[in-house]
């Protein structure tokens, strides 16, 4: 992975120790038609790379500012941090963890918390089997 992906991860990382619990809910992108202030990790990533990510109110989704249409967080995720589908689904999905990024990864459920993502993008940052 490039250096410049591995840092957006970790500036997403630090922004998601920060963020208030009730402003972050794992298995919801988008909530009540607004984006980053209650969603999953990808629904906050407008407030931490407002220059590369933004909301599309017509289409309701987070897409990258370089004008291609990403019709989904996994899709979103693999263009922004340099990631494959899998990986994408792994970090930023519920119950994917094991299935996506390998056995030694703790399945995450719907009520994970904005730390506790924080922790899986580190312990991938630090997976030698996830370059």
């Amino acid at each position: 992975m490039k250096t410049i992906h591995r840092e957006r991860l970790e500036k997403l990382a630090d922004y998601l120790d920060q963020l208030p619990r009730r402003k972050f809910v794992f298995d919801v992108v988008i909530k009540d038609g607004t984006c980053g202030s209650v969603g999953c990790a990808i629904g906050h990533c407008p407030n931490v790379f407002p220059e590369l990510v933004m909301y599309d109110s017509i289409t309701e989704t987070v897409r990258l500012k370089d004008g291609h249409y990403s019709y989904s967080y996994r899709e979103t995720a693999s263009r922004l941090f340099d990631l494959t589908f899998g990986q994408a689904g792994g970090l930023f999905g519920p119950h994917n963890q094991q299935n996506e990024l390998g056995p030694e990864y703790k399945d995450l459920g719907n009520n994970a918390t904005p730390k506790q993502v924080a922790k899986l993008i580190r312990q991938f940052l630090r997976d030698p089997d996830q370059e």
